[in-house]
């Protein structure tokens, strides 16, 4: 049976328009909610807390926040940035164009904002109720043909359980995630430790090490200085051949170099260089009184505790036995398509295929919702839904360190959107002509090829007008 057939059954026997809810309002809910509701659907997105945005908002973001990719990148394929916006926009101009996006496709609404979702179960006649809770209300229920979880990978910091936290708050010492950092300035008189190597903690060390009074310790795993030593090998040992200076500050700048977003990398190389930057190879196991202890014995005096350390997936709305079709003990996720919980139906998880390029992925993954749910895209059975997500998380697994704890990462995009467009019959484009070599996409580029190259037009025109009459019935 096609998914999407049964979807369009049940929707047209019970309502005059099909009722989708969203939770979450950041990038991917807001495409989401403008995607679906061009096929026809009736959408509400289900924000908890005040402000559109996500991890771009003012309660997550923290001081200086910049984004990694650029704004041709982050922007959706049929709303660009301002061209006087920089390459790189901060946190508070991308929520700027989150609003105006909002506002663009007359959005505001079908959001509703302190409004979190505690509960969501799948009725026996298809489709899901949602308990709803609102500030300082009771809990309520409504009923949705089909669910969309678009609250990101983002959602929940990954705070390592070090021992003696207590002991270490109880003498004054800060521990701090790069999610709830707020204003770096804040730690600018305080002996401070950096724990993580991905992109954020990068960028909150450049900035504090900036503004500090004394040097930065930035914590790096072992494996990771070992792996990055194994890629530079062959380049600094034969300048360093007779030499006993220590090479880890030319490891870990070909590091920042490979894993840097382009707006940290001269911040932090230069102050690397200046010595204010101390990079560290070492696992934390425990704090003590006066900062933290290593597992190789070696302590670090710290005020300041900074964790850059990922965030885990979670999903507090959905029972453990909903859980069970598509996350396991460890936390990974696996999803056919990256969306769909294998034996699930009427619910898709979309904005988990982060990688670089986050805007495209949920764009894409939300037209070919779209596609599925309204009968334009077959859906397999049960057994090869678990198949393909098995072997699709395993190659990500065997490419990619998870720096993101239970979430698809970096290298999936690719496989990622070469198994959408298969889908959506355009199979014959060729990533790596538009990639430019830098894992980067491009949404109005990938539109642009789209439309040249699908059996019939999306639904996206190039003024972003919905253009329903062109879908096949």
């Amino acid at each position: 049976m096609i998914f999407g057939f049964s979807i369009r059954s049940l929707y047209c026997e019970n309502h005059s328009t099909m009722q989708i809810g969203i939770i979450g309002g950041g990038i991917s809910g807001l495409v989401a909610a403008k995607t679906l509701r061009q096929y026809g659907a009736e959408v509400l997105v289900y924000e908890r807390s005040g402000e559109i945005g996500g991890v771009w908002s003012g309660p997550q973001s923290y001081g200086g926040m910049t984004s990694h990719t650029s704004k041709e990148e982050l922007a959706f394929s049929d709303f660009p940035f301002d061209k006087s916006a920089p390459k790189f926009p901060a946190a508070e101009q991308i929520q700027d164009y989150l609003l105006r996006y909002v506002a663009h496709h007359n959005l505001r609404g079908a959001i509703r904002f302190n409004t979190e979702v505690i509960h969501a179960t799948p009725t026996l006649t298809g489709g899901w109720t949602l308990t709803l809770q609102t500030s300082g209300g009771n809990p309520t229920q409504e009923q949705v043909d089909f669910l969309v979880v678009a609250s990101g990978s983002c959602q929940q910091p990954h705070w390592p359980e070090y021992l003696r936290r207590t002991q270490f708050e109880k003498q004054g010492g800060r521990v701090l995630h790069t999610a709830n950092l707020g204003n770096p300035k804040s730690l600018a008189a305080q002996k401070t430790v950096v724990v993580g190597e991905g992109p954020s903690a990068m960028e909150v060390a450049a900035q504090l090490a900036s503004q500090a009074c004394t040097p930065l310790v930035h914590l790096f795993r072992p494996e990771v200085i070992q792996n990055a030593t194994a890629k530079a090998k062959s380049r600094w040992r034969k300048k360093r051949t007779g030499t006993t200076k220590d090479p880890l500050p030319e490891i870990v700048s070909a590091l920042v170099k490979d894993r840097g977003a382009e707006t940290t990398i001269p911040t932090y190389l230069s102050r690397l260089k200046e010595g204010k930057i101390i990079p560290v190879a070492g696992e934390v196991i425990a704090y003590t009184g006066t900062g933290i202890e290593l597992r190789s014995g070696k302590t670090i005096e710290a005020e300041s505790v900074v964790l850059g350390t990922g965030y885990q997936v979670t999903f507090p709305f959905f029972s453990s036995q909903i859980q069970s079709h598509f996350q396991s003990i460890s936390g990974l996720v696996s999803l056919y398509r990256g969306m769909l919980p294998p034996g699930l139906t009427e619910v898709a998880l979309l904005g988990l295929n982060r990688g670089p390029s986050v805007t495209v992925t949920s764009e894409l993954g939300a037209y070919w919702l779209g596609e599925l749910i309204f009968g334009y895209i077959p859906m397999p059975g049960k057994k090869i839904q678990e198949a393909l997500a098995k072997s699709f998380t395993q190659q990500i697994l065997d490419k990619e360190d998870r720096h993101h704890q239970g979430t698809f990462y970096g290298m999936a995009t690719e496989e990622y959107l070469l198994c959408l467009l298969n889908d959506l019959k355009a199979n014959r484009m060729n990533l790596t002509s538009w990639r430019k070599g830098t894992r980067r996409v491009v949404p109005a580029d990938l539109y642009a090829r789209l439309r040249q190259q699908t059996p019939h037009p999306l639904y996206v025109s190039p003024g972003g007008s919905p253009t329903l009459q062109a879908l096949p019935v």
